[in-house]
């Protein structure tokens, strides 16, 4: 098996070491995965906001400490990894708000439809 190792690229120090997972293991995690995401589709929208708002508000409590991990292993300016925890946390709370509407099932009438062609961005119906 391969050994995989974290290194800050800033200093080459080796921060952590990570052994490759066998191929039923990671079956096993991605079975697990799956089971999990089929709880999760039957999961309220109002739960799941309520779960992304819990998410926003961990990155921005915890967004120093993901800064100074995203320093070590990708060499980002903490300050950079603050931001980038805070949009994160910010698209968390976007979501929150907004994906009830943006998953809603739409409606086309059948008589906008092309036999030939699919519609494409650019194309606008006109009667």
């Amino acid at each position: 098996m391969m050994t995989i190792q974290a290194i800050n690229p800033a200093t080459s120090e080796v921060l952590n070491t990570y052994e490759e997972m066998a191929p039923v293991t990671v079956k096993d995690i991605v079975s697990k995965t799956h089971e999990a995401f089929l709880g999760w589709r039957r999961t309220t929208f109002s739960d799941r906001a309520r779960l992304m708002r819990k998410a926003a508000e961990s990155l921005r409590a915890n967004a120093g400490e993901y800064a100074r991990l995203m320093a070590q292993e990708m060499g980002k300016p903490v300050r950079d990894g603050v931001a980038e925890a805070q949009k994160c946390a910010l698209g968390c709370d976007f979501y929150a708000e907004h994906a009830e509407r943006f998953l809603a099932r739409e409606r086309w009438p059948s008589r906008h439809a092309r036999a030939s062609s699919p519609l494409t961005p650019w194309e606008s119906y006109s009667p």
